[in-house]
């Protein structure tokens, strides 16, 4: 089964009075060992702002005030996790206190002592950019990424550790979906879609933000990949009544956090505007989830936001959000081209099944 892009938004409830932080995300860090064309955050391996990230000792700190406050899951991403060379004793730690773990990773760094620690249950995201290693390693601009991978797959099934293949759709391999759905059954019974609505960079490097709007995949396409059976394609009133005049209408915050590498509490890990931003080592995770968080999502669209996308007709069909909107043009209340384009192609397809369900 290929899982829907945006599935999992269902288990967030959007409209609640108790507020408590069930979910946290941290990026270990945001160095990776590839290079994608299409990636919004990666540094090189080599970074010396490795320095400035999260230690261990702070990490265990986060984690434990984050449990005391009622937390039970965690999504661990980066860049790439494994390049921390404490990332096996962090992700058995939170193993070894009972929390349900997602890991995001591009699977070149699995040695057999991460895949035999990889046996314990979790959930293992592992992506693939192509089919084909030219595909591939073109994206990843990575050579030998595609054979690492492989390898990486090859030592979990050697132990017998699950893992979900996440293929990673964009312009760049679209012409291959098929044949790198057809690989990712090859490895695993668990195959689900990336992201297909790219995000420029969060340092708003322009030289790769005009790779990655090249990276995306047409609005057709993205209604393609959001629901293969036609059924799931997300229109806003499927997730709940909502307060269009807040900039932050949606999940984020009400039962879910994000954390930097570098200790920045965020309430969505694309939320990037200094407003938006609380930093942990100088205050406390309650702090933040108490004082800071109700004060970002109490927030009222600036008047870009209330003569715009909050007026327009589409809203309620459409991707917008403040954070893809601040990667985009820096501005929390800014419309945002690509996402009216995938908005007027969504409303398309819903009077084209309206109308197979009259002639029904």
């Amino acid at each position: 089964m290929v899982y829907s892009i945006r599935e999992s938004l269902r288990d967030f409830p959007l409209l609640s009075t108790v507020r408590i932080p069930r979910q946290g995300g941290i990026d270990l860090t945001e160095r990776c060992n590839n290079n994608c064309q299409h990636c919004w955050i990666s540094r090189s391996a080599d970074d010396p702002i490795q320095a400035r990230e999260l230690s261990q000792r702070e990490i265990i700190t986060l984690i434990e005030q984050a449990r005391a406050l009622g937390c039970r899951e965690w999504n661990i991403t980066g860049g790439e996790p494994m390049l921390r060379q404490d990332f096996g004793a962090i992700y058995q730690y939170l193993l070894d206190r009972g929390f349900r773990v997602t890991l995001n990773t591009n699977g070149t760094l699995i040695t057999r002592e991460i895949a035999e620690l990889m046996l314990r249950p979790a959930v293992k995201l592992i992506s693939i950019y192509g089919a084909m290693a030219s595909t591939h390693d073109t994206i990843t601009r990575s050579p030998g990424s595609f054979e690492a991978v492989m390898a990486g797959f090859e030592l979990l099934k050697s132990v017998g550790a699950n893992f979900t293949v996440q293929v990673m759709p964009m312009s760049a391999n679209f012409h291959e979906l098929d044949a790198m759905l057809d690989l990712a059954r090859s490895l695993s019974d668990h195959v689900r879609y990336g992201g297909a609505w790219l995000y420029l960079r969060a340092d708003g490097d322009e030289r790769r933000n005009r790779l990655i709007r090249r990276m995306r995949v047409a609005p057709e396409q993205v209604l393609e990949l959001d629901g293969p059976s036609g059924e799931e394609h997300v229109a806003q009133d499927e997730l709940g009544e909502r307060d269009w005049s807040l900039l932050f209408p949606c999940a984020a915050g009400q039962d879910h956090f994000f954390v930097d590498a570098y200790g920045r509490f965020l309430i969505c890990p694309f939320v990037r505007h200094p407003d938006c931003t609380y930093d942990l080592r100088r205050g406390s995770l309650a702090e933040a989830w108490e004082d800071f968080v109700p004060r970002v999502k109490s927030m009222c669209g600036d008047e870009e936001y209330q003569e715009g996308c909050m007026r327009c007709e589409l809203r309620r069909d459409c991707r917008w959000c403040p954070g893809y909107a601040y990667l985009e043009h820096h501005r929390l209340g800014a419309p945002v081209e690509y996402l009216c384009r995938v908005a007027e192609e969504t409303v398309r397809w819903k009077d084209r099944r309206d109308e197979r369900e009259q002639i029904r």
